[in-house]
């Protein structure tokens, strides 16, 4: 378990250092083009791409989990079946060599065992599907904001004024959003706080 454990981190470090490199190098690039055709180009180009292979690899880890969780319920049902054939069962013959119960005791023992394994095998699947989400909205987000700044430039090159002033207006609005979403979070943070010190005086008194 402890192995798995910092193969697990060695893969997040070696996933999280390939996306901030394709992002920066894409940023780099966006910042040194002196017009909009870094969208279209190689360091660009290597983020979706990157994109893309988070999103074949979430599916495949999405297929894991089902598989194992299948496997987990077929386990549990046949467990069941047995656990419930035992104790239907009569007392073994003191003196027999081999109880009638013994290959069922033995059969529970094995499911238990294999659901054991199939829980570890789960935790890795989805720790690292996990990590895959982060860095998948991390990349959207990088992607946002990389739209965004070559549609203005587009706007900009085309001296459109009136397609300058709603690209302004829409802005606007994104900010209000956001201070709204911000002001939200602060009052449900702030009453999280109050709930938890009204909870710890309760325990107090």
């Amino acid at each position: 378990e402890h192995i798995r454990g910092l193969k697990l981190r060695i893969w997040r470090l070696l996933e999280a250092d390939g996306v901030e490199t394709v992002i920066q190098e894409t940023e780099a690039q966006m910042r040194s083009s002196k017009n909009q055709a870094w969208f279209n180009r190689r360091k660009h180009k290597a983020l979706r791409n990157l994109e893309q292979e988070m999103k074949v690899l979430n599916h495949e880890l999405e297929g894991q989990l089902r598989s194992l969780l299948q496997e987990a319920m077929r386990l549990l049902t046949e467990t069941s079946v047995i656990e419930k054939e035992l104790a239907s069962r009569i007392r073994d013959d003191a003196w027999a060599a081999c109880g009638e119960s013994e290959p069922l005791i033995a059969g529970i023992s094995k499911n238990n065992w294999q659901l054991q394994l199939l829980s570890w095998q789960f935790t890795h699947s989805m720790e690292k599907k996990l990590s895959v989400l982060k860095k998948l909205d991390k990349i959207r987000r990088s992607e946002t904001v990389f739209t965004r700044q070559h549609n203005i430039q587009q706007i900009l090159a085309s001296g459109k004024t009136e397609e300058m002033q709603e690209k302004a207006s829409q802005l606007e609005k994104l900010t209000t959003t956001i201070n709204d979403e911000i002001a939200t979070t602060a009052e449900g943070l702030e009453e999280m706080v109050r709930q938890s010190e009204e909870a710890r005086l309760q325990l107090v008194e």
